[in-house]
């Protein structure tokens, strides 16, 4: 008898025909310049960066403005950021040209790979995963990003007292990653609204939509603990 092993579904869907002339001329250009390929083994940060600064990941930047803005005001840190739409990465990379952007590299590919094979272990100072997708459909609830496996995964990245900073305007995924985050002993929420990770992070275009909407926007962050336990 064969056992069969279910996939967990994507939780992105690329469309064609979503990319600009433009988009496409700007990745053609600039992500040899500026990009890093998918590798199937871990990156050597100080490779790309040429220093031993402290490193942030970005899951999902959309069309980047948020990213650049931190990547400016924190010239003293390194980013790289992970996008799997064309359309995003080439407006990002044209705004890197532009602004001249140093310390920002971006990975053009599935993060849930990036973070499994490019990503060493307590190598990251932080992690920034703003507004994905919420697949607001209970039947497409398996499609969304955030789960147990893909928490315990990102956790294992980073540097230990370091923070996974979450944003989304969708109560039930709230709620739900904040359980999931409950579950891992590893990670311990920061219920604080003060905090100067939450009040120095740029609106995104799609935040100042949702706040138009009436949406609410739930900001989590979540600390490594200085001392892992071990889960059997």
């Amino acid at each position: 008898m064969t056992t069969k092993f279910l996939r967990k579904p994507k939780s992105f869907v690329l469309r064609p025909g979503r990319t600009t002339r433009a988009q496409q001329n700007a990745i053609n250009k600039y992500l040899p310049v500026y990009g890093i390929n998918y590798k199937n083994h871990g990156l050597v940060y100080e490779n790309f960066f040429s220093n031993k600064a402290p490193v942030i990941l970005e899951i999902g930047f959309g069309s980047g403005d948020a990213t650049i803005i931190i990547a400016k005001n924190n010239p003293n840190i390194n980013y790289i950021a992970v996008e799997v739409y064309p359309s995003g990465v080439g407006t990002i990379l044209q705004k890197i040209r532009n602004y001249e952007i140093k310390n920002l590299r971006i990975i053009q590919y599935d993060a849930t790979e990036v973070i499994k094979k490019m990503i060493t272990n307590q190598s990251l100072s932080g992690i920034h995963i703003f507004f994905p997708d919420p697949w607001p459909k209970k039947k497409h609830h398996k499609r969304r990003l955030i789960s147990s496996s893909f928490l315990a995964d990102l956790e294992k990245k980073l540097v230990k007292d370091c923070y996974l900073h979450l944003v989304t305007d969708c109560q039930n995924y709230k709620e739900q990653i904040t359980d999931e985050i409950n579950k891992n002993k590893n990670l311990v929420i920061q219920n604080d609204t003060e905090l100067q990770i939450i009040k120095n992070r740029p609106k995104t275009k799609f935040e100042k939509r949702a706040i138009t909407r009436g949406n609410d926007i739930f900001d989590i962050v979540a600390f490594k603990k200085s001392e892992n336990v071990s889960v059997n």
